[in-house]
């Protein structure tokens, strides 16, 4: 039986807005940004990171290593690319430091950002026509974006703390990337054209999920692109099975009396003495 997917393509980008008041359009912009996308994230909510005291700070600054490190990550492969990155001496200095633990994030992470150029180049949706200035670089941060404010919302940084294990997150969103790789062919997807989303329960707003869909639209009529979209889908998998699994990597969040909670260490990560330095993430 074919589930249907109502779509429509309603990339949430209205909050993606610089400092200075600018709508951000280049994609080197977008890559720096990423590197301090906790900060830039609390400051389009109104909070400002310099003025916060206390242990909001602290989980922030933890937040910014995780996110940096991720960067650095990218930055790596970006340079690397038709190379061989074994030889590429940042590679080297990446690999063999504490920073080796947020290698598979950003593998995921680069991933995406594929994902979203091939989604472009094929355009089965009509995406360049509709959305002025849309780019792949747009489209990861604003998925990036979404993921990241999803995690505030749910630690307490920005909504109310919701404490979650790091094997139920894992295990819970590994079952449903399997879900959706082994589904999507069953998929049957309408044009994303308003007339077919008068209804306000079938409009889909993430643009995460947006991404998800084009792509399983397009993967539905072109194998080339079937196996692209299904390596990129595989590589998220293996982050959320190597962050389940790695005790170096915690996700932490900020309880209702303020202070700083920790889950996810596990034997793997004993090993790791140096907290101010940890890698966290949950769902980012």
């Amino acid at each position: 039986m074919k589930s249907t997917t109502l779509t429509q393509v309603n990339l949430s980008l209205n909050k993606l807005i610089s400092p200075d008041g600018q709508e951000l359009r280049d994609a080197k912009y977008y890559f720096e940004t990423f590197e301090i996308l906790p900060v830039f994230l609390l400051n389009s909510y109104g909070i400002r990171i310099d003025q916060a005291d206390g242990e909001l700070c602290t989980l922030v600054e933890m937040y910014l290593y995780t996110y940096k490190t991720i960067s650095q990550w990218i930055n790596c492969f970006k340079n690397s690319k038709g190379n061989n990155i074994d030889n590429n001496i940042f590679y080297l200095e990446l690999y063999f430091s504490d920073k080796k633990h947020l290698k598979s994030r950003a593998e995921f992470s680069w991933a995406m950002f594929n994902l979203c150029e091939e989604i472009l180049k094929v355009d089965l949706w009509g995406w360049k026509e509709s959305f002025e200035f849309i780019s792949p670089a747009k489209l990861w941060f604003s998925s990036e974006y979404e993921k990241l404010e999803n995690t505030f919302l749910q630690n307490g940084i920005l909504g109310k703390f919701e404490k979650k294990g790091k094997r139920e997150v894992c295990d819970s969103t590994r079952k449903q990337i399997k879900k959706d790789l082994e589904g999507f062919y069953n998929k049957e997807f309408f044009s994303p054209s308003p007339a077919n989303c008068s209804q306000a329960n079938n409009v889909i707003t993430s643009t995460s999920i947006n991404i998800q869909h084009h792509a399983e639209a397009i993967a539905q009529q072109n194998q080339k692109f079937s196996l692209l979209y299904q390596e990129g889908y595989k590589t998220k998998l293996r982050f959320y099975r190597d962050f389940r699994n790695d005790g170096n990597l915690q996700s932490a969040g900020l309880k209702n009396n303020g202070s700083i909670h920790i889950t996810g260490k596990g034997k793997r990560g004993q090993d790791t003495k140096k907290r101010q330095k940890k890698s966290f993430s949950k769902e980012i």
